[in-house]
């Protein structure tokens, strides 16, 4: 997984997703480049900004929640 501040389309592959983290801690958007093969499991995620270590479940992200 990789994050910047000045994150660009150019460098994702296509067996990558682009997806949005929000650290809490910091209260900061991260674009994450997550690869296809772990969309449907829980990723672990450094704030760029913090060096907070976020657990993220990506299915959470990616699937809508039932209401």
């Amino acid at each position: 997984m990789s994050s910047s501040s000045a994150f660009s389309l150019d460098h994702l592959s296509p067996s990558e997703q682009l997806c949005y983290v929000h650290c809490n801690f910091c209260d900061t958007v991260l674009a994450v480049s997550v690869p296809c093969s772990s969309l449907f499991k829980t990723v672990t995620v450094r704030c760029g900004h913090c060096t907070n270590l976020l657990s993220v479940n990506m299915r959470g992200l990616l699937l809508p929640t039932c209401s």
